[in-house]
């Protein structure tokens, strides 16, 4: 499976039921975004699918710095993830 985490730096409240059903529909209109890679007898081959449920989750970091969040964020990338911030966004 591919996966590219991404970290935000957000000012504010949010509203993480709104921002679930906004990237739901992002997916809806974008085949990319529902297309799969599967292998049938060492033959890959893509597979759009009609629907796919996306899993965002949301992490409160209130209060740690920056490299704190990111490290936090990283953590369920295995071995080997590093992080290296220069400077704060």
């Amino acid at each position: 499976m591919y996966h590219e985490p991404k970290a935000i730096l957000l000012d504010g409240p949010l509203d993480t039921a709104a921002l679930g059903r906004a990237l739901q529909r992002v997916a809806e209109r974008h085949p990319a975004l529902r297309t799969v890679f599967l292998d049938d007898g060492g033959v890959p081959y893509q597979e759009i699918r009609d629907q796919v449920r996306l899993d965002c989750p949301v992490e409160d970091c209130g209060g740690a710095t920056v490299e704190e969040a990111l490290s936090s964020a990283l953590a369920t990338e295995g071995p080997g993830s590093s992080i290296s911030v220069r400077d704060r966004w």
